[in-house]
C-alpha cells in the first residue's frame, strides 16, 4: 500500500511530517513517535474526544483524521472562573466529575462568601457543593460565581487599586479547532478610530504583543485579551466590537468612558457574548445608542441600571434580535430626548417582563416594530406613554402572541399616519380598546387588527370614528376572515 504524508500536531504545534500507511493503528503510530515526548499526550478523534491509550489498538490513522491532520493533546483543561462576570482565576482540571467542594480548593482566590451559579442563574449553597459536580455548572469551560458584595475584593487589594487606576478593556475569547490559524477580531474590522502602538498596550494571555485588532491563534482554548489605553483616546465607541463573533465575555468596568458620545452598533453582532460588564460605564455624554446590542443572540441578562441616558436621542434597534434575553434592568433610563424607538425590543422572544412605565416618550416620533415578536410578554405597561409626536406605530406589537392585556387609554394618535399591522398575530389579545384613537383620513390601517384567533376579538372604537377608516377596518375583518366584534363607545 502506498504511503501518505501526514501532518502531526503535538499540542497544536505543527512540527512533524510523516509518511505512513493509513491503516496502521494509533498504538503503532505512538511507537513511531516515541522520541517526541508524547507519553503524557492523547490522540484526539474527529469528534474532538480523547482516545484512551488502551483503545489505541482499535483505531487506525484514517479514523481520527481532522481535515487530514492528526492531533495529540494534553488532557489538562483550563477552566476560567468568573466572579460577578469579572475574571477571578484560571485553573487546570480535566476531571469533569470533580465535586464543587473539591474544585473550590483548586483556586486560592475563591473565598467562603463566593457561591457557584448554574447556567440558569441559580445560586448553589455551599452545603450542597458536595453533591454537585463541576460539569453541572460548566459552560464553554467557564464557571460562574457570585458574591453579594459588588465591591468585589478580588484576589488582593493591590489588584483592586490597579483596576481602578488603569484604563483598560478585558475580553475573553473561546477558540475552537476551526478558528486555528484564522484571523480572530477582538475589535471590529469596521472600527475606524486611529488606534496605534504609541498609546495602546496589548496583552494576550499575559504576553505583550504589537497592537492589532485581531490575533491568529495557534491552538484551541480560552484567550484573555487585555487592551491597556495609555491615553483616553476612545471617544467614539460606534462599531467598537461589531461582529466580533468569538468574544464570549466583555469587561468594561475599568474602561474610562466619560468622553464617549456614540455607542451605535457597539456590541452589534457579538453572537456568542454571554456577559457584558458595564457596571462603571459612564454614559452621561452619549447621544446615540442605536443598535447597541443588536444580534447579541446569547446574552441572557443585562443590567443597565447605572446608565445615564438623559442626552440620548436614538435608541433604534437597541436590543433587536436578543433572542435569548430573559432579564433586563433599564429602570434608570431617562428617555426625554429620545426621538426613535424603532425596533427597540424587536425579537426579544424570551423577555417576559419589560418595565417601561417610567419612559418619557414626549419627543418620540417613531415606535415602529418597538415590541414586535416579544412572544413571551403577557402584558406591558404603556399607560404613561406620551405619543403626541409619534407618526409611525406600524407593527408596534406585531407577533406578541401571548399578550393578554394592553392599556392604550393615554395614547394620542392625532399625528400617526401608519398603524398597519400594529396588532397583527396578537392571538390572545381579545379585548382591545382603541376608542381614544384618532384615525386621520390618509393614515394606513391595513392589517391593523388581524389576529387569526378562533375566539372573537372585541374591538372598541369611538362612535365618531372616521367612517372611511371604519369601512377599512370592516373590510380587513372580511378579507382576512378572522372573528371580530366592533363595539362603539
Amino acid at each position: 500500500m502506498e504511503k501518505k504524508t501526514y501532518k502531526i500536531y503535538i499540542e497544536e504545534k505543527e512540527g512533524i511530517l510523516k509518511k505512513l500507511d493509513s491503516n496502521i493503528t494509533l498504538k503503532t503510530l505512538r511507537d513511531k513517535l516515541k522520541n517526541y515526548q508524547i507519553e503524557n499526550l492523547s490522540f484526539v478523534g474527529n469528534d474532538n474526544l480523547f482516545i484512551e491509550k488502551d483503545d489505541e489498538e482499535d483505531f487506525t490513522i484514517d479514523e481520527i483524521l481532522v481535515n487530514g491532520k492528526i492531533y495529540l493533546k494534553s488532557k489538562k483543561n483550563k477552566i476560567l472562573i468568573l466572579l460577578n462576570n469579572i475574571i477571578l482565576d484560571e485553573v487546570e482540571n480535566s476531571n469533569k466529575n470533580i465535586l464543587l467542594s473539591d474544585f473550590r480548593k483548586l483556586s486560592k482566590n475563591i473565598k467562603n462568601e463566593y457561591h457557584f451559579v448554574t447556567s440558569d442563574g441559580f445560586k448553589i449553597e455551599i452545603d450542597d457543593e458536595n453533591q454537585i459536580t463541576i460539569k453541572d455548572v460548566l459552560e464553554n469551560n467557564i464557571v460562574k460565581m457570585e458574591v453579594k458584595n459588588n465591591t468585589l475584593d478580588i484576589c488582593n487589594e493591590k489588584d483592586n487599586k490597579k483596576k481602578i487606576s488603569e484604563n483598560k478593556i478585558k475580553l475573553i475569547i473561546t477558540i475552537t479547532e476551526e478558528d486555528i490559524n484564522q484571523k480572530i477580531y477582538f475589535l471590529s474590522e469596521k472600527y475606524l478610530n486611529d488606534l496605534n502602538d504609541s498609546n495602546i498596550d496589548l496583552f494576550i494571555n499575559e504576553k505583550k504583543y504589537k497592537f492589532n485588532k485581531y490575533f491568529i491563534p495557534e491552538k484551541e482554548g480560552i484567550y484573555t485579551i487585555i487592551i491597556k489605553l495609555n491615553k483616553n483616546i476612545i471617544k467614539d465607541c460606534s462599531n467598537l466590537f461589531k461582529s466580533c463573533k468569538k468574544i464570549t465575555n466583555i469587561d468594561l468596568s475599568s474602561f474610562d468612558s466619560k468622553d464617549v458620545i456614540n455607542m451605535e452598533f457597539m456590541f452589534s453582532g457579538c453572537y456568542n457574548v454571554t456577559n457584558i460588564n458595564l457596571s462603571n460605564f459612564n454614559t452621561e455624554n452619549v447621544i446615540n445608542m442605536g443598535d447597541l446590542f443588536n444580534h447579541c443572540e446569547n446574552l441572557k441578562n443585562i443590567d443597565l441600571s447605572s446608565f445615564d441616558t438623559r442626552k440620548v436621542t436614538n435608541m433604534k434597534n437597541m436590543f433587536f434580535h436578543c433572542i435569548n434575553l430573559e432579564t433586563i434592568n433599564i429602570s434608570s433610563f431617562n428617555t426625554k430626548n429620545v426621538t426613535s424607538m424603532y425596533g427597540f425590543f424587536m425579537e426579544c422572544k424570551k423577555l417576559k417582563n419589560i418595565d417601561v412605565s417610567s419612559f418619557d416618550t414626549k419627543n418620540v416620533t417613531n415606535m415602529e416594530w418597538m415590541f414586535s415578536y416579544c412572544e413571551s410578554l403577557l402584558n406591558i405597561d404603556v399607560s404613561s406613554f406620551n405619543t403626541i409626536k409619534v407618526t409611525n406605530m406600524s407593527e408596534m406589537f406585531y407577533g406578541c402572541r401571548n399578550l393578554i392585556d394592553l392599556d392604550l387609554s393615554n395614547f394620542n394618535t392625532v399625528n400617526v399616519m401608519y398603524f398597519n399591522y400594529m396588532f397583527y398575530r396578537c392571538y390572545n389579545l381579545i379585548d382591545l380598546d382603541v376608542s381614544n384613537f384618532v384615525f386621520q383620513s390618509k393614515c394606513d390601517i391595513s392589517g391593523m387588527f388581524k389576529s387569526n384567533v378562533d375566539q372573537p376579538t372585541r374591538i372598541k372604537v369611538n362612535k365618531s370614528i372616521n367612517q372611511k377608516k371604519l369601512k377599512e377596518i370592516k373590510e380587513d375583518i372580511r378579507l382576512y376572515g378572522f372573528k371580530a366584534k366592533i363595539i362603539y363607545v
